[in-house]
């Protein structure tokens, strides 16, 4: 089969840290041991646009196709379509996603380790990826049941809402890997502590420039560079505004 990739949301271009991921890998093209397919989920965090849905998975990949290289390669094509620098984190006991990454020039997309989910006596060095511990995982799994009650209605893919209705809290590792893909993609939203920004927004004010003053009728008038000559009624200060005087 092929590899299965679901959207609900595309990109929004102009937006940073606006979308995270979480992989839950396998590193075997095919096992007897288990059922597992593999799963990445793309969550849109929290934003400002208006109508337009946020905490909501927007993207799921999921299936298990022929080589274990074809799903690397679709998830890292994920990872660039949504634009996820430095926010792909994956399960680092499967570590050949990883080295795949690397390999193919998307290192600059996986998320660092996220030491919140560390316990203080964590001896753990590795620079990409979480490690699904015995501290880590009941927090990743208490977050999870916190985005359920919180969001759960924003999940429209049913294949992530399947494996959350049979997820087993009690088995050290499960075949449900859409659900641990969407709380390992919750770890990398609460670890980042950095909101969504739009880029746009930023550059349509600069808030370091200096404000210029002009006299009008014997009064000063401040005026700002950026402001939209379109909404400027002054005919004398929108020639200023163009440049026509100094």
């Amino acid at each position: 089969d092929e590899a299965c990739v679901l959207i609900r949301n595309h990109p929004e271009k102009n937006y940073k840290n606006l979308d995270v991921a979480g992989i839950d890998s396998y590193d075997l093209d095919e096992t007897t041991t288990s059922k597992s397919l593999g799963a990445m989920v793309v969550l849109r965090r929290d934003h400002q646009m208006k109508d337009k849905e946020d905490m909501t998975p927007v993207c799921l990949v999921y299936n298990r196709p022929k080589r274990k290289e074809m799903f690397y390669d679709m998830c890292l094509k994920v990872a660039v379509y949504y634009n996820l620098l430095g926010n792909v984190l994956v399960d680092v006991d499967k570590p050949l996603v990883i080295e795949y990454f690397k390999a193919h020039g998307g290192k600059r997309y996986l998320a660092p380790r996220p030491r919140s989910f560390e316990s203080d006596s964590s001896e753990q060095m590795h620079e990409f990826g979480v490690k699904l511990t015995t501290f880590s995982k009941p927090k990743m799994i208490g977050i999870l049941q916190t985005y359920v009650l919180d969001h759960g209605h924003k999940i429209w893919f049913k294949q992530v809402i399947n494996d959350l209705i049979n997820y087993d809290v009690k088995q050290k590792t499960s075949d449900w890997d859409s659900a641990d893909a969407l709380g390992i993609a919750l770890m990398r939203h609460i670890d980042m502590k950095r909101p969504a920004t739009d880029d746009n927004a930023k550059s349509a004010e600069d808030p370091y420039e200096l404000p210029r003053y002009v006299e009008v009728d014997g009064k000063l008038v401040m005026i700002k560079q950026n402001k939209n000559l379109s909404d400027i009624k002054d005919p004398f200060i929108r020639m200023i505004h163009e440049g026509r005087f100094g």
